[in-house]
């Protein structure tokens, strides 16, 4: 295994035998049984009808995929990107974000200026690269979209996730720390014997930015404490449908707040269009 970045190159996978790799990635980095793997038959039909699947590979071998297929929201049709998968121990050498962006290139060259997708709010290493480095913004939530599956990264926690929009016309990333000090806080986190907890988060709060507190490994907390897990699934899910119902949209995410490795925090603004 190297840690060259250099060395990695990403390729468009246009059949079957370009497209099996992508079923060993989906077992590898989700775990998934062979009922929740997308087979590689199925995305070689949507490939040849619009879709788009990118490889990284680290010489012959695949590292990570990317693949989506085309759609309609709003009356406007985008690409929907459907699966971002970096097998263990490839992460954190900045694939995913390459593969993002070659994907954003090769929407433009078709004419499509805009790419949807989903991430689970629980995985806070994807909200880092969705609203932070890619400068996207999530504008709805879907609860328990997938039901039950076979992943052991679900741990029996529901399937919500967040919606969001990558307007690829519209500037870059929200590469800087967002400046939060003096924003308002809907909620706050303290640990209680090692976990963390929320206070009761406002609903009812009237400002242009808000913030939403979370704990910064919260993958961590859905593998080892489940119940924990859950109950902040509930919170996440109380606070993102309030405010967007309200015309709210998320638009960051902080890493660390007030310098606490143990805190993130969602960024909410109200105001943007759609």
């Amino acid at each position: 295994m190297t840690n060259d970045r250099s060395r990695v190159s990403i390729r468009s996978l246009r059949d079957v035998e370009e497209l099996r790799p992508c079923e060993l990635v989906q077992r590898e980095t989700w775990g998934f049984e062979p009922l929740d793997v997308v087979p590689c038959r199925f995305m070689a039909v949507i490939v040849r009808n619009g879709g788009l699947a990118l490889g990284a590979f680290a010489g012959r071998e695949i590292v990570g995929f990317v693949f989506g297929y085309p759609g309609v929201r709003d009356d406007r049709m985008v690409h929907c990107s459907h699966m971002l998968g970096v097998r263990p121990g490839h992460e954190g050498r900045g694939i995913g974000l390459r593969l993002k962006r070659a994907q954003r290139d090769a929407m433009l060259r078709r004419g499509c200026d805009r790419i949807v997708w989903t991430f689970d709010p629980l995985e806070t290493r994807n909200a880092h690269l969705n609203l932070k480095r890619l400068g996207a913004r999530a504008v709805e939530y879907w609860p328990n979209l997938y039901g039950a599956t076979s992943s052991v990264l679900h741990a029996g926690v529901a399937t919500d996730r967040l919606l969001v929009r990558w307007d690829l016309t519209a500037g870059g990333s929200n590469g800087e720390p967002m400046a939060i000090d003096e924003v308002p806080r809907l909620n706050r986190v303290q640990y209680r014997g090692g976990l963390p907890v929320s206070s009761a988060p406002r609903l009812d709060a009237r400002a242009r930015r808000l913030v939403l507190e979370v704990p910064s490994d919260l993958r961590g907390l859905r593998r080892d404490h489940s119940r924990s897990a859950k109950r902040w699934q509930a919170r996440l899910r109380d606070v993102f449908v309030a405010y967007f119902r309200r015309g709210y949209e998320v638009v960051d995410y902080e890493r660390a707040l007030d310098g606490d490795e143990r805190r993130g925090a969602y960024v909410l603004e109200h105001g943007r269009a759609r």
